[in-house]
């Protein structure tokens, strides 16, 4: 005699139905969320550029041509380079003519150029260099890779 399980033939009823509640509970709990707006996202992100590298230098039409393509509004870089006009105007310029702001990075300028007498990365000196960039400084980073660089006696 064959013996006949009545569940099993209860099974793919019973996979249905909770697939179904699972699904309606979902459906339920999504339509109270509100949807991110797209440009809080666009606005989170940034890129990591240094104009005082030589590709930047000498390719500096380039670099700010493709930064408005890209259309990005925030970049990261070292803000002691507002010490230097030529740096300063193109700052200035991303922010300007772009709406560009700068996350600006400090530290250890002493590590890649010990004799620079105006290194400047004691805070009050990176206080002033964020006076001095206060139009365009969205935030400052710092200080940056003190495990590899700094001193830690």
């Amino acid at each position: 005699m064959k013996s006949t399980n009545t569940f099993i033939h209860l099974r793919p009823l019973f996979v249905a139905f909770v697939l179904l509640t699972q699904s309606l509970f979902h459906l339920h709990h999504a339509q109270g969320e509100t949807a991110a707006r797209s440009d809080d996202f666009v606005d989170s992100i940034g890129i990591n550029i240094k104009l005082n590298r030589t590709v930047y230098i000498n390719n500096w039409t380039i670099v700010r041509d493709r930064l408005e393509e890209i259309g990005i509004r925030h970049y990261r870089d070292f803000i002691w380079l507002t010490d230097n006009p030529t740096y300063l105007n193109r700052f200035n310029y991303l922010y300007d003519e772009l709406g560009m702001q700068m996350l600006g990075l400090w530290g250890p300028w002493e590590y890649y150029f010990p004799s620079d007498p105006n290194a400047g990365h004691i805070p009050s000196n990176v206080v002033q260099k964020a006076i001095t960039a206060k139009r365009f400084l969205h935030a400052i980073e710092g200080p940056n890779e003190p495990d590899l660089f700094w001193d830690s006696s």
